[in-house]
């Protein structure tokens, strides 16, 4: 009878007794929609970085005009890269919440913003490959979403990123050396071509200056032709080998972006699990972040006004983020080993997303290809043309 006298008395203890506060972190599906949207606010905020950069590189007079007075254009273009520094402040934060193979197709929506924000600003000319080609990548975004993983782990301990560069291939050090390798082999290529066949600004009929402005008073419509001249001692270049050196130049900034990614994946996992395990001190850590600050600064500072100097955004970006996100959705289910995670219906969901996301890509570059049709390049460069 005392027992259950006291068992009652508990009881009756602890209805009254207030409820444990609830959890401040949300639940994991509310993580992941968090997650996405932190990504398409990145996607925007890159978008709007590079075509403030392009126009920047791009407008052939020392001073800019934007927001109705005219900056020197370092100004204008460091504005642009604070942008993208906030942009990748953004999917830094969103990568601690979501699968990295589903994210990086979420952001390649940054076609869809860039389409309208340089056609706003730059009056760059819209094409119906181009829009046909940014909807399909909205749809092959919106599947690779339906398919996320729910279970994938976002922090990572130090001794678990050990475990994953020390397995076998194809992941480990033998997937982030040829990352490596890819990036380096296509910088040295970049760096040949710019030596033998340097971009220039040439404005038709000895205009120097452009019409060009960051703000509603961009209405003479003029932009900038970036033409690959031609050398009695080098030669103008093929129109393969340009084809060819676009996908480089391009395509190895994706990849570089690729590789920045898998390390803030690895040490921000690290920084968010060492207070308890003490893997703050791990080498991993260091040689993650260190790795991560040159390749950051490499996208940032060298890439980034290699490509824009040369070509318009609406085709570098099809080709560096459909470089991003193959490299990104291997990195995540080969390096992070998200594949084991994944049920057949989810695999079959990212894999038809990442498909629609590449037609997409090539279904835009259509557009690219068709505006340079009366070009002397292959690919589409803006033209310096006033319009009447």
């Amino acid at each position: 009878m005392a027992s259950v006298q006291a068992g009652a008395t508990e009881a009756g203890f602890l209805a009254l007794a207030p409820a444990p506060p609830s959890s401040p972190i949300p639940p994991h599906h509310e993580q992941l929609v968090l997650s996405i949207l932190l990504t398409l606010a990145g996607a925007a905020a890159l978008s709007l970085s590079l075509v403030t950069q392009r126009f920047a590189l791009s407008y052939p007079e020392a001073y800019i005009p934007c927001c109705g007075v005219r900056l020197p254009q370092n100004l204008v273009w460091f504005g642009g890269l604070v942008l993208y520094g906030a942009a990748n402040g953004l999917k830094v934060v969103a990568l601690q919440w979501g699968p990295l193979s589903v994210l990086s197709c979420i952001f390649t929506t940054v076609l869809v913003f860039n389409i309208v924000l340089a056609r706003l600003l730059l009056r760059e000319q819209l094409t119906a490959p181009k829009v046909m080609g940014a909807l399909i990548i909205v749809v092959g975004a919106g599947l690779a979403s339906v398919g996320a993983c729910q279970t994938c782990q976002t922090e990572l301990s130090a001794s678990e990123v050990e475990q994953l560069l020390t397995s076998g291939p194809p992941g480990g050090y033998a997937y982030v050396g040829v990352l490596i390798v890819s990036i380096l082999v296509s910088a040295c290529l970049i760096c040949w071509y710019d030596a033998r066949h340097p971009p220039t600004k040439r404005p038709p009929d000895g205009t120097t200056t452009a019409s060009m402005s960051l703000t509603a008073d961009i209405t003479e419509g003029a932009s900038v032709q970036l033409v690959v001249p031609s050398d009695p001692t080098t030669g103008a270049p093929s129109r393969w080998l340009e084809g060819v050196m676009a996908v480089v130049y391009a395509g190895s900034l994706g990849l570089d972006e690729a590789l920045a990614d898998l390390l803030i994946k690895a040490w921000s996992g690290i920084l968010a699990t060492c207070p308890k395990d003490g893997g703050c001190h791990a080498w991993i850590l260091f040689v993650a972040i260190g790795v991560w600050v040159l390749s950051a600064f490499a996208s940032a500072l060298w890439w980034y006004r290699k490509v824009l100097a040369r070509y318009e955004t609406t085709v570098a970006l099809p080709i560096e983020y459909g470089a991003l996100n193959a490299a990104s959705a291997l990195t995540g289910l080969l390096f992070y080993g998200e594949k084991a995670e994944l049920e057949g219906w989810q695999l079959a969901y990212t894999g038809a997303g990442v498909g629609i996301i590449l037609v997409g890509i090539a279904v835009g570059m259509l557009g690219s290809r068709a505006g340079s049709a009366a070009s002397t390049q292959s690919v589409s460069p803006l033209s310096l043309e006033r319009s009447e």
